[in-house]
């Protein structure tokens, strides 16, 4: 859905349902990696060059045109966030760097993001658009943004990792009790959880409070043992268990006939542990979105 710009108060607003939980949404408008990869409109690059994603923070960043036409196009702006409400609401003003008097002139940018039995609408509105930029034209620009924004969630896992966590999010075309399935059957989990770095050998697992599990992953250097407990567990939202180190929370949730998993493994001892695990998590949990969106999972 998408509201007709309007020129006279140099005002436009675009909107689109996205197939991902508010809070991932949220989190690609404010990770410079990823927001470099969606927010360019076709035909052109961009480059992150700072962003602290605080009330009060600055960003600043550059389009590049990629495309032959417009090669030598290049574009920077930047602004300060004004109010920041994850999974909520993202107010931050943007202004051009131009000697034009027509690209003069500081914009007011609000997002906002409403959960649906489809996903989340998000909603962008863009206030004193300059002169030199047709309210039309940034409507156009702002949905094809958003359509590469969907695109991204659906296919890319976000991390974040400090000294002593690592959280992997990750979108996967298939309904929740396949995604649950792939997780507390031995079967199932075998097939992903190593991802191709490893073979993986289930002996037991039992998807409960206080029950156990035992794991071998072998690859061509050596073999780990793994053992562990299920502390917490509620079906179709949550697992929690111990592992070697640390312990691990997989979060579930629906999203319109897809999943959203949250992965976060905490406790870890420094950060070099913690990219390790982060390596093999990535790894593990894009080789089960694969297995479920093809519909491998056993019994199907």
């Amino acid at each position: 859905m998408t509201d007709a710009p309007t020129s006279e108060t140099r005002t436009m607003t675009a909107s689109r349902v996205i197939k991902a939980s508010p809070g991932r949404i949220y989190d690609a408008f404010l990770d410079p990696d990823e927001l470099a990869a969606w927010l360019p409109p076709p035909g052109f690059t961009a480059e992150v060059h700072h962003l602290e994603p605080v009330e009060g923070g600055t960003y600043r960043m550059t389009f590049y045109g990629d495309a032959e036409e417009v090669a030598d196009f290049e574009q920077s702006f930047g602004g300060i966030y004004v109010e920041l409400a994850r999974g909520e609401r993202i107010v931050y003003t943007d202004e051009f760097e131009s000697d034009e008097p027509a690209m003069a002139g500081e914009m007011t940018v609000t997002i906002t993001f409403e959960a649906t039995d489809e996903g989340t609408e998000v909603t962008v509105r863009q206030e004193n658009i300059p002169d030199a930029i047709p309210p039309s034209d940034a409507n156009e620009g702002w949905n094809a943004s958003l359509e590469s924004l969907g695109k991204l969630v659906k296919t890319a896992s976000a991390l974040e990792t400090t000294d002593t966590s690592v959280t992997v999010r990750r979108t996967i075309d298939a309904p929740i009790e396949d995604v649950w399935q792939a997780f507390t059957d031995p079967n199932e989990l075998e097939r992903w959880y190593g991802s191709d770095l490893l073979d993986v050998e289930i002996h037991a697992l039992e998807a409960e409070p206080g029950g156990s599990f035992s794991i071998t992953m072998r690859d061509t250097e050596a073999e780990y043992d793994i053992e562990g407990e299920f502390l917490d567990v509620i079906e179709r939202e949550y697992l929690v268990h111990t592992w070697y180190v640390g312990h691990v929370t997989i979060e579930f949730e629906d999203i319109g006939g897809g999943t959203e998993v949250v992965l976060t493994h905490e406790d870890l001892p420094d950060r070099e542990v913690a990219e390790q695990h982060a390596e093999g998590w990535m790894a593990a949990i894009e080789t089960l979105a694969t297995t479920v969106r093809n519909g491998e999972i056993r019994g199907q």
